[in-house]
């Protein structure tokens, strides 16, 4: 079932798996048989606190944030964008997730689910091992996020966030990177400030 998705969504998700598998045609066909696209609109929720999903997201256009509603407080735990893989806690510990997803642009995810991934392992097997390393660097990325969090200072997790990932300073709302580094928005402000200051005078 191929949803709502275009000729040109096909092909970004072909190309992305090219990258890193060499595919017949026959079993690309299969592959885009078997996989669900969905396109969102801006601040479409993927999936809610309580929810109980079974299904994996790969994002081919747009992005997508994670996040937790505290007492009425919006706070953000990830940012997924262009072939950035997002799997849900729920769909390997069988819980209902604790958090929220949400499009933070008009957005295209590739859905798959535990299932659909067995049946594509048995007709492409060299499927398995690229599932099995893009899982382990999902959780490296996740146990160095929360590392860093705990370790850096907002000013410094800032700067690291404009060298690793400086596409992300432009496309989302101040608000939701203020959150996501935690801090306040005008706190935020006065960091940028700051940098911007001694970028001016030539301070490192």
């Amino acid at each position: 079932m191929k949803g709502n998705c275009s000729e040109s969504d096909e092909e970004v998700f072909s190309q992305f798996l090219m990258r890193h598998l060499t595919l017949s045609k026959r079993e690309m066909q299969i592959m885009l048989g078997l996989v669900r696209f969905k396109t969102l609109p801006k601040g479409a929720v993927l999936f809610s606190k309580g929810e109980l999903t079974r299904e994996y997201y790969l994002v081919i256009r747009g992005g997508v944030r994670t996040y937790f509603l505290v007492d009425g407080a919006d706070i953000t735990t990830g940012f997924y964008t262009e072939t950035d893989s997002l799997i849900p806690e729920s769909t390997t510990i069988n819980e209902p997730s604790a958090y929220y997803a949400a499009c933070f642009e008009d957005s295209t995810v590739v859905i798959s689910t535990a299932d659909v991934e067995q049946q594509l392992f048995q007709h492409i097997p060299e499927f398995e091992p690229l599932c099995r390393k893009f899982s382990e660097m999902l959780l490296a990325k996740k146990t160095r996020s929360l590392g860093e969090y705990r370790t850096l200072k907002p000013e410094q997790r800032y700067l690291q966030l404009v060298r690793e990932r400086p596409e992300l300073i432009q496309r989302v709302p101040q608000y939701h990177l203020a959150s996501y580094l935690g801090v306040r928005p005008e706190s935020l402000s006065r960091i940028r400030k700051r940098l911007s200051q001694r970028s001016k005078a030539g301070i490192s």
